[in-house]
């Protein structure tokens, strides 16, 4: 390889990822930041320092990066397994078949997950599903954006395995 060939393919790479990175950002509808953004919030009464606020814009309804000072946290994992294991479909379980697909959650600001959406398949159909339904039965306590109580999106993996004792 000349010289001047290892060049162009180093510079292609990080040429690649830029326009690859803003091939996202865009595909995600967020726009590219173009000035700062004032991030203090507005303290003019004692009661907006002491409860935090609500965000009140409508949910989007394509799942989405969601800025996020403090993240969601699972309240429910007892019952989170009990439904992973009823869940797990009983035919792919006695044969040892596992998965783990991804699945996209909406977390309303109470906490309850109102949509789900499978993100990564786990090439099962059947496992996709029990996914939805574990993701269904989650709660959490609600993201915040600052001292903004706010709805997110996430992304997390449900994995299905056969665990031998």
């Amino acid at each position: 390889m000349t010289a001047s060939a290892r060049t162009v393919s180093i510079l292609f790479i990080p040429a690649v990822l830029v326009v690859g990175a803003l091939v996202f950002v865009g595909a995600c509808g967020m726009p590219l930041p173009t000035e700062p953004v004032n991030e203090v919030p507005d303290q003019s009464t004692d009661a907006a320092v002491d409860a935090p606020s609500v965000s009140a814009e409508p949910r989007a309804l394509d799942p989405h990066f969601t800025p996020m000072t403090v993240r969601p946290a699972l309240t429910n994992a007892g019952v989170v397994r009990d439904v992973l294991l009823a869940e797990y479909p009983a035919l792919l379980r006695d044969a040892g078949i596992g998965g783990a697909p991804v699945v996209w959650i909406h977390i309303a600001i109470t906490g309850e997950v109102d949509d789900a959406r499978v993100f990564e398949s786990s090439g099962f159909e059947a496992l996709d599903r029990a996914a939805l339904n574990v993701a269904r039965a989650m709660k959490f306590t609600p993201a915040m954006n600052g001292d903004v109580v706010t709805d997110a999106w996430v992304q997390i993996p449900i994995r299905f395995a056969v665990v031998n004792d």
